[in-house]
């Protein structure tokens, strides 16, 4: 668990994807190109009612930050998945960041204005080893897990409400046939439907393992841990004494 977590927090970028994906960042953040709006999800806190929006406003605050990015990037690194689904696209990010340690990446898009955006992210990455499938996630995760076969990591960045969450948890599970699937849940605090869905989720019988790095929800089926069962981890820089406090002193 320690080396697990400690891989998460500490290891690096590749110098050279770094600076690629660097670029596609501001690139993205300051192009004044707008797309039509098509969110079948629960939306942004920060998304607009109009029908088209600003490639710049949603890269600003629809896309993975970049320690969101590196997390993801280095939970393959640690795993070397051979296939990673996404369920959520955006502009394809945190797609960039999980596909360079994984064989394969399939991600799932609702709106094909922003699956547009994010293959032309791909091509200037020189990624060929994603594939995107636009739709509701409702029909292209069944489609997906009917067709495929089962993906090894499962990383949950959509319709970010309560019933959806669930749905797409128990969907997940009873396809899972006791192949060993790790699931990351993105934005796990973003509402209380969100928090009461990750609560639940870790208290399912087959949950052997759920560990919490505050930005993603980690679920495990298969470990060899004792316990405890749970675990709400931090990285040390975030500690209270790193912003100007001091851990109390005993005796």
């Amino acid at each position: 668990m320690y080396e697990f977590v400690d891989f998460i927090f500490r290891n690096k970028l590749n110098k050279d994807f770094e600076k690629k994906i660097k670029i596609e960042r501001i690139a993205l953040e300051n192009t004044d190109q707008k797309i039509e709006v098509l969110d079948l999800g629960a939306g942004s806190k920060s998304s607009k009612t109009s029908k088209t929006d600003k490639i710049s406003r949603i890269a600003k605050t629809a896309v993975s930050g970049k320690l969101k990015s590196l997390w993801l990037h280095n939970i393959c690194a640690y795993f070397k998945p051979k296939y990673v689904l996404e369920m959520g696209t955006s502009l394809g990010i945190s797609a960039a960041h999980l596909a360079q340690n994984a064989t394969k990446v399939i991600s799932l898009e609702g709106n094909p204005a922003i699956a547009s955006q994010a293959r032309k992210v791909f091509k200037n990455l020189g990624q060929e080893n994603i594939e995107i499938l636009t739709g509701n996630f409702d029909e292209t995760l069944l489609e997906c897990l009917k067709k495929n076969e089962l993906p090894d990591i499962v990383y949950l960045d959509g319709n970010h409400t309560y019933e959806a969450t669930l749905r797409y948890f128990n969907q997940l599970i009873s396809s899972r046939n006791e192949h060993e699937m790790i699931l990351i849940f993105d934005d796990i605090y973003w509402s209380k439907g969100m928090m009461q869905a990750w609560e639940e989720i870790k208290q399912h019988p087959d949950v052997t393992l759920s560990i919490d790095i505050y930005y993603f929800g980690l679920i495990f089926f298969k470990t060899n841990t004792v316990a405890p069962k749970q675990y709400t981890l931090v990285p040390a820089n975030w500690k209270l004494w790193h912003i100007g406090f001091r851990p109390v002193k005993h005796g």
